[in-house]
């Protein structure tokens, strides 16, 4: 009996910490489709940033995390071509510790914003492109999948830019 009472424990608990995942990322993708407030759009990054870093608990939230921040995958690549460069640049802090942390689980998020990022890595703009580069080389070494390539080809093959097929190349080399 006392087993079973620990495991009804542990499955409540269960139950709790996925009703929690789910009301932070709901709150935090709220706060990214804020178009009218830049501030609200940074704390919800950082948020995520902190959630990811410390919420993907395997005991609490088994497997499904990764397919839980892919809900948020449609308005944080958004953020990535946002010209405001402290929104930048906390997305692109934030796709290197999912990167990190999340690894093959972020699959799917990573195909919707890896367009994004090439678009930032070809800027103009020096501090963008770093940051953009940075957060592209994260997310090459640490999650496998070929849709993510297959942006960079297109880019290679299809760019006029002569600073950005080298960058590119960089990419394909990693």
């Amino acid at each position: 009996r006392r087993g079973r009472t620990e495991e009804r424990n542990k499955e409540m608990a269960s139950y709790a910490s996925k009703d929690h995942v789910g009301r932070a990322l709901s709150q935090i993708n709220a706060g990214l489709k804020n178009d009218r407030d830049w501030k609200k759009r940074y704390k919800a990054l950082e948020d995520l940033e902190k959630f990811v870093q410390g919420g993907a608990d395997e005991d609490a939230f088994p497997g499904n995390f990764g397919a839980c921040v892919t809900d948020l995958k449609i308005s944080f690549a958004t953020q990535l071509v946002d010209l405001r460069s402290e929104i930048l640049r906390q997305a692109c802090r934030c796709v290197s510790v999912m990167a990190e942390v999340l690894g093959d689980q972020m699959r799917g998020m990573a195909t919707a914003m890896m367009p994004n990022l090439l678009a930032a890595a070809s800027t103009v703009n020096k501090v963008i492109r770093g940051y953009a580069i940075t957060a592209t080389h994260n997310l090459i070494e640490n999650v496998s999948s070929k849709n993510i390539i297959l942006p960079i080809i297109s880019t290679v093959r299809e760019t006029k830019s002569k600073q950005m097929r080298p960058i590119v190349m960089e990419f394909l080399e990693a």
